[in-house]
């Protein structure tokens, strides 16, 4: 059981060191409110650090926004950029093993095209999606979702049983 707030948050006071000599301003706007989850924490944490790592390789300048707030039966985390953006033509592939935007040999980003694979295979392991929205020049928002257990109903006391004896004399 992890409470995602306070969670999320020490994630984030973690990650403040990758920005700090970063031109990208990395801010968060975190729910108080967030519920506990049944989560691998390391796994999720590592969804959020390859997020943000991404963010930070290709915003050289603006800013990285986190968020997390519940939206119906999930908590939804959000990681925002003000990157170039994503071609239309390259979103449908985002997600796969390997894939890379930019496959040029003078490529200014390292990486083996896995981090938003594996991404994708833990947050789905939790019974999550997760999906990019970006335009050419708007940025990016990667987003995944962590639904929320629902709640066992609880058992209510039938008043017309008793176990005192004495009440069922009639």
């Amino acid at each position: 059981p992890t409470p995602m707030t306070s969670f999320l948050l020490a994630t984030m006071k973690f990650v403040d060191d990758l920005f700090k000599n970063h031109p990208a301003e990395l801010t968060c706007a975190i729910a108080e409110n967030l519920p506990t989850l049944n989560i691998d924490r390391t796994r999720i944490r590592q969804v959020l650090l390859n997020l943000l790592n991404n963010a930070k390789r290709f915003t050289n300048q603006g800013w990285v926004r986190v968020e997390a707030r519940q939206v119906d039966e999930n908590v939804v985390i959000s990681v925002t950029d003000t990157v170039p953006g994503i071609a239309e033509e390259d979103l449908p592939y985002l997600f796969d093993e390997f894939y890379q935007v930019d496959y040029s040999s003078s490529r200014k980003h390292g990486g083996a095209g896995l981090g938003l694979a594996v991404s994708k295979h833990f947050v789905q392991a939790h019974a999550g999606l997760i999906w990019v929205d970006s335009h050419p020049g708007e940025g990016a928002c990667f987003t995944f979702t962590l639904p929320i257990p629902a709640q066992a109903p609880t058992r209510k006391r039938n008043p017309l049983r008793t176990s005192d004896p004495a009440s069922m004399a009639g």
